[in-house]
């Protein structure tokens, strides 16, 4: 169910899509909706929770297997091969941040994931930080982490206007590059 909600959300966007759409899609019963899931408003959490969770454990695992001998170019690759590059999870996580915005359970699940992420990344950064010859004031494990982040964040905005996932990696290996290597 999970799968077809991340298609039915991001083609019809949280707001316009319906638990019909969601039960269509995954072939599945509003009885069976219903056995899973309270509300289409927990189901969107639980998917953004999802998508979110898995995000921090790529890229961890990306730098993990990289290893702290890694060149910063061989860093920078882990980093993007963890993070998404998908026009479709922006949808959703643009989806989810306006809809926390409004909503005081979404916010507090929003702000524990980013936490989560930035603490994942921060971690993972650690032990390579010997390696980056960036800005002094990125020194910092949590707020190289930080920037990573915005960096792709920032990146990432440019999909919703349908610029190729090749293109989106390249902006974000420069970035990222021109950001370790001072």
């Amino acid at each position: 169910m999970l799968a077809a909600a991340f298609d039915v959300f991001a083609e019809h966007g949280f707001g316009r899509s319906t638990i019909e759409d969601v039960c269509e899609r995954a072939g599945f019963t509003r009885g069976a909706f219903y056995s899973n899931f309270d509300s289409l408003q927990e189901l969107f959490h639980v998917l953004y929770t999802a998508q979110a969770t898995g995000v921090a454990e790529r890229v961890q695992a990306a730098l993990n297997r990289a290893g702290e001998a890694a060149a910063p170019a061989d860093l920078v690759a882990a980093v993007i091969d963890g993070l998404p590059l998908d026009r479709n999870w922006q949808l959703i996580k643009t989806d989810y941040l306006l809809h926390a915005a409004r909503h005081p359970d979404a916010v507090r699940s929003l702000a524990a994931h980013q936490e989560s992420l930035l603490t994942l990344l921060a971690d993972a950064l650690t032990p390579v930080m010997h390696k980056v010859r960036s800005d002094p004031r990125l020194q910092d494990p949590r707020a190289l982490a930080q920037a990573v982040i915005a960096v792709h964040d920032g990146v990432m905005v440019n999909s919703l206007s349908g610029l190729p996932s090749s293109v989106l990696r390249d902006r974000l290996e420069a970035t990222l590059t021109a950001l370790v290597s001072g």
